[in-house]
């Protein structure tokens, strides 16, 4: 069985494949779509049954999208049950490619559970949620400059104008994409409500 371990970082995806529990030589990717259609059709060629992926914040997401696009079975898991796994096989090195080895004898020793691709209404939530929270930590720390600016005396009027304004317009965005985030959830808990009403 020819089984895949891909470790996932911002710029780079490293893959190892294991034919038959004999490790193969780490590759490496460009983390973009270009680099996931060359290692897909490494995978492909290589007649991969199996993939094990770490979960790594957004790093993981596309690849794990474009995979399953391709039809690959792929299992995306938890990054603590990766570092249990390493500590289990002893292995004291921690480089991307001895990371995409632990995951390939994951992949082959462990039972496999398929990835289930997110709902787009989800993704497109979870998106919304991470640039709401992003633009919050900003609102905040222009807040706390507000506050020190308005402290002192020797700050000018026209500062003191330019945070609030910065504020203002932080809070603006915030509402505008709270108001489109809930937007298609409020539609789909009318599409629910009235399917339960006609069941």
């Amino acid at each position: 069985m020819n089984v895949a371990g891909i470790d996932g970082s911002y710029q780079t995806v490293t893959l190892t494949i294991s034919r038959d529990g004999r490790l193969g030589k780490a590759r490496e990717f460009k983390n973009t779509p270009q680099g996931h259609a060359t290692l897909i059709n490494r995978l492909r060629k290589a007649r991969v049954s199996r993939i094990c992926l770490e979960a790594t914040g957004q790093y993981h997401l596309d690849l794990a999208l474009a995979l399953e696009d391709a039809g690959l079975a792929v299992m995306v898991i938890n990054p603590k049950a990766a570092k249990r796994f390493a500590e289990a096989m002893q292995t004291r090195t921690k480089t991307d490619a001895v990371d995409a080895a632990v995951l390939a004898e994951f992949a082959r020793r462990m039972p496999f559970v398929p990835w289930q691709r997110p709902d787009d209404l989800v993704l497109a939530i979870r998106a919304c949620a991470r640039r709401i929270a992003a633009l919050n930590k900003l609102r905040t720390q222009t807040k706390n400059q507000l506050h020190a600016a308005q402290l002192t005396a020797t700050t000018p009027a026209f500062l003191i104008a330019d945070l609030q304004q910065s504020i203002a317009h932080l809070e603006a965005q915030i509402a505008h994409l709270r108001q489109r985030v809930l937007e298609p959830v409020y539609d789909l808990c009318v599409k629910v409500i009235l399917v339960v009403v006609n069941f």
